[in-house]
């Protein structure tokens, strides 16, 4: 076997990023819930686009039915909220409002907790 059929599996491994941090749900005295964070959170950040009140041209492109202005709609959705904002960052979009980094591990330790109400 040729060892440059490898070469190209070296280059695209050594070249990528590494993997951001997992998010853990910590047990601390005042544990994070819905009432307490995500609905601020999500009130702050992500209802200016994703809310079941907002129809065409308003929603600035957010996808229908994706919808975080209640707990049922935010939970419905929960692995698309942890990938787009917390793992990759890619939420919200240039020019809105955005959590900073401690809100945003704080968001993925709601997550990973269960999204206690």
């Amino acid at each position: 076997m040729s060892t440059t059929r490898w070469l190209p599996l070296f280059v695209i491994a050594s070249c990528s990023s590494p993997a951001p941090p997992t998010s853990t749900c910590s047990t601390g005295d005042a544990p994070l819930t819905y009432a307490g964070f995500g609905d601020s959170f999500m009130a702050s950040y992500c209802t200016g686009c994703h809310s079941s009140e907002l129809v065409g041209t308003a929603r600035m492109g957010a996808p229908l039915g994706y919808n975080f202005d209640s707990y049922a709609g935010v939970r419905g959705f929960t692995n698309q909220i942890q990938l787009a904002t917390v793992t990759n960052r890619r939420m919200p979009p240039a020019g809105h409002p955005a959590p900073s980094d401690d809100e945003r591990a704080l968001l993925g330790e709601w997550i990973a907790c269960g999204l206690p109400e």
